[in-house]
């Protein structure tokens, strides 16, 4: 499969629709829903979803707001927005390419009960490392986190460094206001620099702006991607981030 995102369909052209389909099930590319307006697609849904629809269905307001809750938007048809990827009709092969392109962007979220603990900014950016290694150090209150930390409703994001994530990060942060009462942020893969570094302290000061009451930075680990284990100065460097969570319990 290309993409490990939900892709959903609002194309009121049959024969168009039918095409799309037809292009995007030849790829592997599975379409996880088919419709006739957008506002039939959940809220839910669209947060990790690309939506693939005509301009008709479209106008500069309703983008602006769109652009906020799905991953990415394509457009089929001869009418093109700035900012957004459009395909003509003799151009509907190149779909499966252009979602390919954005998948990167689709937020990896790891919920639990319902209520999402940890959010992905992109796939495959230590989620899943951060959830063990909290799960590893912080034993004793496990079974209190599963109720108090999410009846608490704090969001604890994960975000490498370059751009197009902290980008992204920032986005997550701003459509999640009034839905959590703690927010926390830990950035993976830090780099030895100085230029890293100055970056880091830059963002966690605009964080700081946003009301993150914790950043925590997580160095690029060589032990990790050899043998799958945070290294003993990873787990030091997650210590606050476990002091935050035990407070929260």
């Amino acid at each position: 499969m290309v993409s490990e995102a939900e892709v959903f369909l609002v194309i009121i052209d049959t024969a168009l629709e039918e095409r799309a389909y037809e292009v995007l099930q030849a790829s592997g590319i599975e379409v996880s829903g088919r419709f006739l307006a957008i506002e039939d697609i959940s809220r839910d849904s669209r947060r990790g979803g690309i939506l693939v629809t005509t301009s008709n269905l479209l106008s500069d307001h309703a983008i602006y707001l769109l652009q906020r809750e799905f991953v990415a938007i394509i457009l089929l048809g001869e009418v093109r927005f700035d900012g957004l990827t459009t395909l003509a009709r003799w151009e509907i092969d190149q779909l499966p390419v252009e979602i390919s392109k954005v998948a990167s962007k689709v937020p990896d979220p790891i919920d639990t009960d319902g209520s999402t603990v940890f959010i992905g900014v992109a796939p495959r950016v230590g989620v899943r490392t951060l959830r063990e290694a909290i799960e590893l150090n912080v034993p004793k209150e496990l079974s209190s986190l599963k109720g108090n930390f999410n009846s608490e409703r704090s969001a604890l994001y994960c975000s490498e460094l370059d751009d197009s994530s902290i980008f992204r990060l920032f986005e997550l942060i701003d459509a999640d206001r009034g839905k959590f009462q703690r927010h926390g942020v830990v950035l993976t893969k830090i780099p030895e620099t100085r230029f890293a570094r100055d970056r880091v302290k830059a963002i966690e000061r605009e964080l700081k702006g946003f009301g993150i009451s914790i950043v925590c930075t997580l160095p690029f680990d060589q032990e990790l991607q050899v043998r799958g284990e945070l290294s003993k100065r990873s787990r030091r460097a997650l210590e606050p981030l476990f002091d935050w969570i035990t407070k929260a319990n």
